[in-house]
């Protein structure tokens, strides 16, 4: 806990290989610490360093330059190091006569390359452990930490800038870390991990354990150093909140990839499989499927059974949603005579009387939100599928070539601008009020829309396809029934 501490929450910061060359990833760090609002305080500093006799009292990206570690004034907790691989070593040994307890090594060139270069990254670790240092890496893109919410930290060269939040990330890729923290947007912690020399996944899943400000736990995983103790963390762990995994390298093609990548070693997939099934942790199959699982996790009450409900502004969609969550495991079930009395009361005298329940295309939009409270404060349904109320981006997609359709347009555009902002925040209201949950399905999401924009700071799950939805609600009704089981077992 102590390294890790000062590793997410240190009181002074150095860059080992900082320069003013913008295209050098000496800079991008620096830059970066900065850029996601790292500020300078009377405990907090930035100490670049760099032996070049050109910054020798110059200074770097703002901060005064020093050209050895040791001449630092300040006690330093962390230090990231961004020189040639065959500087690294010696900067851990001058890291250690400093007495820096924890590094970020983004230099690559270690086990991952093979080789030579495999003996190298054993005398990295042998010289890391006589200075009594821990380290990320080597071969990482760096760290996200809001465990400071108002100084956040950003040591490493991924191209984001992420908000404080409740997610916290181990990544064995650092291109899809970043990615990740891109999309997800507001994160706890992040790791790249690298080649994984000294600190390994299964160090951070126990740090993020521990943590109250972690809600869920992100995993994309190459291969694992320590499978029984990660097994062991995990089955503790999901009881109290859940860990989302990707792997990749379940190929052949994949394995070999991964070996060169971060020096990892897959695995067989039925192991992993296995592993998951015991422990409780929610696998992800795609990319996509990982990005909605972990929003859904974190922010989406969990379904207690299968009874699906379905509201569409179409017959055709809300048939189609009925087929994919009879294929993907969920129940459409029939609804009660007293629901269907309240919603004929709303609809014209043609609507099926049934679920899925078809709105007919109705124009009258207010009808989405009186529906969907009708069907939440039913309780005959264990999830709720149905549309997102954007409408902006479809009618911008309209571009018709004659004035009179163009007209038509800009009308569309003012009468939307002026309901649809009300009618997303009565949705969202209703979604969070209700312990049911709800998924929204909009093959136009993540389209630029305020309306979307208002949704994600809602912590409202849309997904593109039907098809993804119920694959999300399926394995978070699987995780429900798994924590049900442990707390019958014990």
């Amino acid at each position: 806990m102590e390294y890790f501490n000062k590793l997410f929450n240190p009181r002074n910061v150095a860059v080992l290989g900082a320069t003013n060359n913008q295209m050098k990833v000496g800079y991008m760090v620096m830059n970066n610490i900065i850029a996601c609002g790292f500020t300078i305080n009377d405990r907090k500093k930035i100490y670049p360093v760099n032996p070049n006799p050109k910054y020798k009292g110059e200074k770097i990206v703002g901060f005064r330059a020093y050209q050895k570690i040791q001449e630092i004034p300040d006690q330093v907790d962390l230090a990231t190091i961004v020189v040639p691989s065959d500087a690294v070593i010696p900067s851990v040994e001058a890291c250690g006569e400093a007495n820096i307890p924890v590094l970020v090594i983004i230099t690559a060139g270690f086990k991952e390359a093979g080789g030579e270069y495999v003996d190298m990254q054993s005398e990295l670790v042998r010289v890391a452990k006589k200075a009594n240092i821990r380290f990320v890496g080597p071969n990482s893109m760096g760290i996200y930490s809001s465990m400071d919410s108002n100084n956040p930290l950003h040591t490493g060269m991924g191209f984001m800038t992420p908000t404080p939040g409740e997610i916290s990330i181990i990544s064995q890729s650092g291109t899809f870390g970043t990615f990740l923290c891109n999309y997800l947007g507001k994160i706890r912690f992040f790791v790249s991990s690298g080649n994984e020399a000294s600190l390994k996944a299964e160090d951070y899943l126990e740090f993020y354990a521990q943590d109250e400000g972690t809600k869920v736990i992100a995993i994309f995983l190459e291969g694992l150093r320590d499978g029984k103790r990660f097994k062991k963390i995990a089955t503790e762990i999901t009881k109290r909140k859940p860990v989302v995994i990707l792997k990749s390298g379940t190929t052949q093609i994949g394995s070999r990839a991964a070996a060169s990548h971060t020096a990892s070693i897959a695995g067989k997939t039925e192991v992993y499989e296995g592993l998951y099934k015991q422990t409780g942790v929610l696998k992800a199959d795609n990319i996509t499927e990982f990005l909605f699982l972990i929003k859904a996790a974190k922010d989406l009450p969990y379904p207690k059974g299968k009874r699906a409900g379905i509201l569409a502004g179409g017959g055709g969609y809300a048939v189609y949603i009925a087929d994919a969550c009879e294929k993907g495991g969920l129940d459409v079930v029939p609804i009660s005579d007293d629901l269907i009395q309240s919603i004929s009361e709303m609809l014209p005298y043609y609507w099926s009387r049934a679920n899925p329940i078809d709105t007919v295309a109705t124009w009258d939009f207010n009808v989405f939100p009186k529906i969907l409270k009708l069907m939440l404060a039913s309780g005959e349904f264990d999830i709720i599928l149905t549309q997102s109320l954007e409408m902006k981006t479809l009618i911008d997609r309209y571009q018709p070539l004659n004035k009179t359709s163009l007209d038509q347009v800009k009308l569309f555009r003012q009468f939307v601008g002026d309901i649809e902002k009300e009618l997303v925040k009565k949705q969202i209201k209703l979604i969070t009020q209700f312990k049911t949950p709800v998924i929204l399905i909009d093959p136009k999401y993540p389209s630029p829309s305020p309306a979307f924009d208002l949704y994600d700071k809602g912590g409202i799950i849309i997904c593109p396809l039907p098809e993804e939805a119920i694959k999300i609600a399926m394995k978070l009704f699987e995780y429900q029934a798994y924590l049900k089981r442990i707390n019958e077992n014990e």
